[in-house]
C-alpha cells in the first residue's frame, strides 16, 4: 500500500500536482508512507549509479508528507537531505549561495521548534556552503570571511553536540578555513576582519576541540586538522600570548 501511494505521489510531483494528490489521499498519509519515500530516496542517492532525479522527487514527497503530519523534526531532517543533493552537485559560488539561502530560514524553523541539534547541523552546512563558494573561484574574499563568521556561529551552537558527525565536520572545516585565511594575502581591511574572526575561532577551538580529537578514524586528515588548529592557536589563540 505504501509503495503504491508513494509511486502515485512521486508521479504527481513530477507533473506539478503534488498538493492535489496529497489532498486526494489525505486519509492515507502516514509515517509509513513518508518512511517509504525516504527509503526510495536513500536507495536512489546512495546506490551506484546514483539517480539524483528520483532521489529528489522521493525526498520532496517525504518532506510534504511529514509537513502534513506535523512531524517537524522529520520534515527538517528530510529537508537537510534534499539540500545535500544540491550541495553535492554544486560547482559555482552562485549555486552554493542558493543552497545557503535555503539553509538559513530552515535553521530558523529548527530554532523555533527547539531542534537545537538540527539547527547546529544547519549552521555547519551553511559554513560548508560559504567555504566552497570561496574555493570554487578562490577570488571573492567576502565568502572566506563569511565562512569564518559561519564557523564562529557554529561554535556558539556546538556545546552538547561534540559527539555528532556535524561537530567533526565543523572541526575539519575550521582547520581548512583557517588554513585558507591564515595563508591568504589580502587587503588590510579584509585582513582586519579575518583576523578578528580567526581570533574568535581560536578561542572557541581551544575550548571545544579535545586534544585527542579524531576525524572519522582518518589518521591522515586527523593529523592535518591538528596541524592547522595548532597554527591557528599559535597565531591567534592562547599560544600567541
Amino acid at each position: 500500500m505504501a509503495d503504491d501511494l508513494v509511486s502515485v505521489l512521486m508521479e504527481a510531483f513530477s507533473k506539478g500536482e503534488l498538493k492535489a494528490a496529497l489532498d486526494a489521499n489525505a486519509g492515507q498519509l502516514t509515517f509509513a508512507v513518508a518512511a517509504q519515500a525516504r527509503k526510495i530516496y536513500e536507495t536512489a542517492f546512495f546506490t551506484a549509479p546514483r539517480d539524483e532525479m528520483k532521489a529528489t522527487v522521493a525526498i520532496c514527497v517525504a518532506i510534504a508528507i511529514f509537513e502534513r503530519l506535523g512531524q517537524h523534526r522529520n520534515q527538517i531532517g528530510s529537508q537537510i537531505d534534499s539540500l545535500r543533493i544540491f550541495f553535492e552537485r554544486a560547482k559555482t559560488p552562485d549555486e552554493y549561495k542558493w543552497i545557503r539561502d535555503q539553509i538559513l530560514p530552515l535553521q530558523g524553523f529548527a530554532d523555533s521548534k527547539g531542534d537545537e541539534d538540527l539547527a547546529f547541523e544547519l549552521q555547519v552546512n551553511a559554513a560548508d556552503c560559504s567555504y566552497f563558494a570561496f574555493t570554487a573561484k578562490d577570488i571573492d574574499l567576502t565568502w572566506l570571511k563569511t565562512a569564518l563568521a559561519d564557523l564562529v556561529g557554529a561554535c556558539k551552537r556546538a556545546p552538547g553536540f561534540e559527539k555528532t558527525p556535524a561537530f567533526a565536520r565543523m572541526v575539519d572545516l575550521i582547520a581548512n578555513t583557517a588554513k585558507r585565511a591564515i595563508t591568504r594575502v589580502m587587503p588590510d581591511e579584509d585582513r582586519s576582519v579575518a583576523d578578528k574572526l580567526l581570533s574568535e575561532l581560536a578561542a572557541d577551538a581551544n575550548v571545544l576541540v579535545p586534544v585527542d580529537f579524531v576525524f572519522f578514524n582518518d589518521a591522515e586528515q586527523t593529523s592535518r586538522i591538528a596541524y592547522w588548529l595548532d597554527q591557528l592557536d599559535k597565531g591567534y589563540g592562547n599560544a600567541q600570548a
